[in-house]
């Protein structure tokens, strides 16, 4: 059995200094100081020309110097809702089953995949102003080393299975198969789309596809009940 307890969140750049809100003023805040200086290097120069306009001063010409200020601020689109469903999805649960064993008698076997549909809503499109959308899939693993195959952590339970987990490939367009060698998700790792996605008045979806696999260095497998919870994040930079 495979759940999903998917966290919806809104990935925004953490640069309080820079980030542009709606509804608030910061840029007002930031438009009102330009302002101000503008106003003192104008008036010093305005005093420096009726100085210099005076036949006949009274006292040495004063120069002044003026004061160059930069301002910038960035700005960044929408971030987007994430929702999921649609496929073999039930509510937020991807269920398998039951498989044979006999399916992963070898290491690296992986079964059929299921899929379901990623969509992203209320989004602003990063690539309008040169940004690169990416997806984070978190949750726990049993090969650290490559940190693609996802299980729960096993409670000692007799009835929870070992030596195998779950693998996720999320492209564009759904596929019947799948395998270790594909552009697989890797835990805590935020990770460029394998291909270009489109947004449609605020809006864009793709496909994620989940199998069941052996690790490669799975030397024994036990069959049970198999459990993975996972979160996918998605943010531009």
């Amino acid at each position: 059995m495979f759940g999903t307890a998917t966290e919806q969140k809104k990935s925004r750049l953490n640069d309080p200094s820079t980030f542009l809100t709606k509804g608030r003023n910061p840029v007002l805040q930031v438009v009102m100081r330009c302002f101000c200086w503008s106003s003192v290097m104008v008036l010093l120069f305005l005093a420096s020309s009726v100085m210099a306009d005076d036949p006949k001063p009274k006292y040495p010409a004063t120069i002044t110097s003026g004061v160059n200020v930069q301002l910038r601020v960035s700005v960044y689109p929408d971030p987007c809702d994430i929702e999921i469903g649609g496929g073999d999805m039930k509510g937020s649960e991807l269920n398998f089953g039951s498989l044979l064993a006999a399916e992963f008698s070898h290491e690296g076997n992986v079964s059929a995949p299921k899929s379901f549909k990623l969509k992203l809503t209320n989004c602003g499109d990063p690539g309008s102003l040169g940004l690169i959308p990416k997806i984070t899939v978190s949750g726990n693993t049993i090969d650290a080393e490559h940190g693609v195959i996802f299980s729960d952590p096993s409670s000692g339970d007799s009835g929870t299975s070992e030596g195998l987990g779950f693998i996720i490939l999320i492209e564009e367009n759904e596929k019947k198969k799948i395998g270790l060698n594909d552009q697989l998700s890797i835990n805590h790792q935020e990770m460029e789309f394998p291909f270009q996605v489109e947004f449609d008045e605020g809006s864009a979806e793709m496909y994620v596809m989940v199998a069941i696999a052996r690790g490669i260095d799975s030397k024994v497998i036990q069959p049970g009940t198999l459990i993975a919870h996972v979160t996918f994040t998605y943010s531009y930079q």
